[in-house]
């Protein structure tokens, strides 16, 4: 364990007693945080594979079905079951899947 030494102690000390003194922005003031509206029935979402492959098509399958269970309409990306190694196609692919539904 380090030492501190008196020396030290008091330029600690000042350094503290003028960083109360001054006037920093509050915590408080800081902006809320922005949430979007609540997903409700009717409501399109997409499912894409931005990341790692998508093996199995019943997984897919069944998040579709649970998705729309739930009164959601669900729309499949273009590249959700491609593969490029353990990705879920090649970069252009995932990010042109992305890039669609945003701009939807």
């Amino acid at each position: 364990m380090r030492r501190m030494h008196r020396r030290r102690f008091v330029q600690t000390l000042g350094l503290a007693s003028i960083a109360a003194h001054l006037r920093l922005p509050s915590l408080a003031a800081a902006p809320s945080l922005l949430k979007p509206k609540r997903l409700a029935a009717g409501h399109t979402v997409a499912l894409i594979s931005p990341a790692s492959a998508t093996f199995e098509s019943i997984e897919v399958r069944i998040a579709k079905e649970s998705l729309e269970a739930l009164g959601l309409t669900v729309r499949l990306g273009a590249h959700m079951m491609e593969r490029h190694g353990y990705l879920g196609g090649d970069d252009k692919a995932r990010a042109a899947d992305i890039n669609a539904f945003f701009a939807d």
